[in-house]
């Protein structure tokens, strides 16, 4: 039996409530542009990366200001908020440091405002700015989901060969006990931005298995779907030890066989 809507939605532990925000787009920096200090004599890179670096410094700077105002109320969101503030500034210097180490190429393809990587870590520091208007619950359960995230990035950037680890390619198999079953849709959002239906990442082939070849590291909530219902999600960290691939099983219970 398909687990009922209300029960999904209670799963998302707290990020689903609410409404989502437009947040002011990030003030422009003309290209090249020398960030001084992470390089010696600041290093020349492009406009498109330093949207990237940006999204990091408000990311850092909405934790640092979350932790100054709420650290000593809320003392079990200020591990994760440090946490952020270090990671997010080890990010910085990766991807300053990568054009320099990568000359003449590109870490993504197409239009960076569309890029997977890039959304999240927009969304993350979206959502630490809004957070002062939202309860003590929705504070500390988002501020953890985005330590996750971010540091799921960092680590996978810290153990790539590339030097920034920003793709991986994810297989999943939808599968009931051990046998591997077809026709399901399977879905995912970064865990912080689960309340951005935007944000909802759907595989681009039905199960089983789907691949998503430019997957961004981190936190996320996954699920499956048929015939427009969905099954109960589940947390899934995706990267970290700096892998390329990764393989992935959703587990489809096995109540879903009975006639409904």
């Amino acid at each position: 039996m398909l687990l009922p809507r209300a029960l999904i939605v209670s799963c998302l532990i707290g990020l689903l409530s609410g409404s989502a925000r437009a947040a002011p787009a990030l003030p422009a920096t003309p290209a090249p542009y020398k960030v001084p200090g992470l390089q010696p004599g600041g290093t020349q890179v492009s406009k498109s990366v330093m949207e990237y670096y940006d999204a990091l410094n408000w990311l850092r700077l909405y934790a640092k200001k979350l932790e100054k105002n709420h650290g000593r109320r809320l003392p079990e969101t200020r591990p994760a908020l440090l946490q952020i503030q270090s990671d997010a500034l080890f990010l910085q210097q990766k991807w300053t440091e990568w054009p320099r180490l990568h000359p003449g190429q590109s870490p993504y393809s197409g239009d960076v405002k569309l890029d997977r990587y890039f959304r999240a870590v927009q969304g993350a520091y979206r959502q630490l700015k809004e957070l002062p208007k939202s309860n003590d619950e929705q504070i500390v359960e988002t501020v953890k989901a985005v330590a996750a995230d971010i540091h799921a990035k960092a680590e996978n950037c810290r153990n790539s060969a590339d030097g920034l680890g920003k793709d991986i390619k994810v297989t999943v198999r939808t599968k009931k006990g051990t046998e591997e079953v077809a026709g399901y849709e399977v879905w995912c959002a970064p865990m912080a931005l689960a309340k951005f239906k935007d944000e909802h990442i759907r595989f681009p082939k039905i199960s089983s298995p789907t691949v998503f070849k430019n997957f961004a590291p981190g936190f996320y909530m996954m699920w499956v779907e048929k015939e427009n219902e969905k099954m109960q999600p589940v947390a899934q960290t995706i990267g970290g030890h700096g892998e390329k691939e990764l393989e992935v099983d959703l587990l489809i219970p096995a109540e879903t066989d009975r006639p409904r």
